[in-house]
């Protein structure tokens, strides 16, 4: 039983090393796989797909970023200038497909979830991730929404601007600090002379009192801080705040270097963000989802996209590489799937990061990446079982026969001894 429990050990875990050396050595990300993911979220947010509804089960946000998150992706894929080799069929097909999921989060069912805030409709949470999609969409070609994106912009800067403490509502009476970066940055992207003077303004009221240097996770209207940085919420900011600072003529790489000082981590060699800074322990929650020795997956991908966003590269590659290996990447009958297909709202997620434009070169976060170890232990029951099938062809064979029964060995005894005697007449010996 033992050896028929060591050997499917041996055959899973050299399918495991396999499939860490593929993911170690392949390009992570090309053209074709993205084109594939793309395809598969076509299906996922297509009208009769149940998958952005099921994934409201999940946390409270889920149907909307499905919808928001692959429509970006899509529209990213349908975008010439950033993916000039792509042909203009799939283009089209992308671009349509972006289109649908506006449609997916136009609805009285999605919007309502958000409720109604005086001061922006819906709250900077919906309208901002919304404007970012229009974005792209109108970055592909679709010159038909840009008088719906410059209303949607001016209303967002509008909010920021009229608030005291910087912060817009992201839900009634909750103010969630990546919300109005979101939704400010989106703004700033269609109407980045407008923005200007706002974003100005608006870092003067927003600089970060925590001693790392980083904008807090919760905050009430005053601006007074309830919770300090998370890493999900954090990688969000540090994905869209290099758009404010760069308008503003800041410094991009003090934000990204704080963030990664205080939440990038590397455990069993995996490298990750975690949700709390270094030094500070918690528990999961909706945003995080469960925490492996305080690493965020969430966090972990979407930090893939801020990676890219602040020019990243080598911590975007490592990254990368690691959602390939951990999230299952397969490409089967032109679809690509992660994690088996069964969170599409995570495979929006990481669609959306991998399609996340690189940013300048930056200096890279200081790192060592040694999760490819993981190959050698996957190997051990393979070892253990070639070790214990040598030990066993090596051992010694005893030889010695021992008599069929006593009654034989009473018997040939003495006719032994009589072979051994000679009988001799003249001497009567």
């Amino acid at each position: 039983m033992l050896v028929v429990v060591l050997v499917v050990l041996a055959v899973v875990g050299l399918i495991g090393s396999a499939w860490t050396l593929r993911s170690l050595v392949a390009t992570p990300t090309t053209q074709a796989r993205l084109v594939a993911q793309g395809h598969r979220l076509m299906e996922v947010t297509a009208a009769s797909s149940p998958d952005p509804l099921r994934m409201q089960g999940y946390f409270p946000e889920g149907e909307f970023f499905t919808f928001i998150l692959a429509g970006i992706g899509l529209a990213r894929l349908a975008n010439l200038g950033l993916y000039p080799d792509l042909d203009a069929h799939t283009r089209a097909v992308f671009l349509a497909g972006a289109l649908r999921t506006l449609e997916g989060i136009d609805t009285a069912q999605v919007q309502d979830r958000f409720g109604r805030i005086d001061t922006l409709e819906y709250g900077v949470f919906y309208r901002g991730w919304r404007l970012a999609l229009l974005n792209a969409i109108v970055a592909a070609g679709e010159t038909r929404l840009v008088d719906e994106q410059t209303t949607e912009a001016k209303a967002i800067l509008d909010a920021v601007d009229s608030s005291r403490s910087g912060w817009v509502e992201g839900y009634p009476g909750a103010y969630w600090p990546c919300d109005t970066v979101v939704g400010l940055a989106a703004a700033t992207e269609a109407l980045p002379g407008q923005a200007a003077p706002v974003v100005r303004r608006w870092l003067g009221l927003t600089t970060p009192t925590d001693v790392s240097g980083l904008l807090p996770h919760r905050v009430d209207a005053t601006g007074r801080v309830l919770e300090g940085p998370h890493g999900s919420s954090q990688s969000l900011i540090q994905t869209f705040v290099p758009t404010l600072l760069a308008i503003a003529g800041q410094s991009e790489s003090a934000q990204w270097t704080s963030f990664t000082t205080s939440f990038l981590a590397r455990e069993l060699g995996v490298v990750a963000f975690r949700e709390w800074p270094s030094g500070q322990h918690g528990v999961g929650n909706v945003d995080s989802g469960p925490l492996i020795m305080g690493l965020s997956l969430s966090a972990s991908a979407v930090g893939l996209a801020a990676a890219r966003a602040n020019g990243d590269q080598r911590l975007a590659l490592a990254l990368d590489r690691e959602v390939e290996w951990l999230a299952l990447g397969v490409t089967t009958r032109g679809l690509r799937t992660y994690a088996l297909g069964l969170l599409p709202v995570g495979e929006a997620f990481i669609f959306w990061a991998k399609t996340t434009p690189m940013g300048v070169e930056s200096d890279s976060a200081s790192i060592t990446v040694m999760w490819w170890l993981w190959a050698l232990a996957f190997t051990l029951p393979a070892l253990l079982l070639l070790g214990i099938s040598v030990g066993r062809r090596r051992a010694p064979k005893m030889t010695a026969q021992l008599p069929e029964n006593d009654d034989q060995q009473c018997h040939e005894t003495p006719k032994r001894h009589s072979q051994g005697l000679v009988w001799d007449a003249d001497s009567g010996r």
